[in-house]
């Protein structure tokens, strides 16, 4: 992939632009069904060229059916589940870190509006 990172550490990889728009089209060429993602955080602003680069990308889809979804396409990329989040992340939403190769890092979580914040918030208490 010639948008990829190379010669960059996990730890001290930077996404540009031009991969994270690669990565985003490999995702949307293995889905099967179509799936609602937003791009989020230092990702959709590098996207848009509002930053230079990111750490990760942060993708949020609508409902915990397409979070499975999401990370069945992400590990049939190669990507890895590398942890589960943690308190600083959940309170952010993420329920997934997975990370591939390249050291490219993915955040999927689900969307949280006001209409369901609150039975979310029921759901996790348990």
């Amino acid at each position: 992939m010639s948008a990829s990172p190379s010669g960059s550490s996990p730890e001290a990889v930077a996404l540009c632009r031009l991969y994270i728009r690669s990565e985003l089209e490999r995702i949307g060429e293995q889905l099967d069904d179509p799936l609602t993602v937003f791009l989020i955080g230092g990702g959709a602003m590098a996207f848009h060229n509002l930053k230079t680069t990111t750490k990760d990308i942060d993708l949020i889809v609508a409902s915990g059916d397409d979070i499975g979804q999401l990370q069945a396409v992400l590990l049939e990329l190669g990507y890895d589940i590398i942890r589960e989040p943690d308190e600083e992340y959940e309170a952010l939403g993420a329920q997934r870190i997975l990370e591939n190769d390249d050291g490219c890092r993915n955040l999927v979580g689900q969307l949280w509006t006001n209409e369901n914040r609150t039975a979310g918030s029921a759901t996790r208490s348990k």
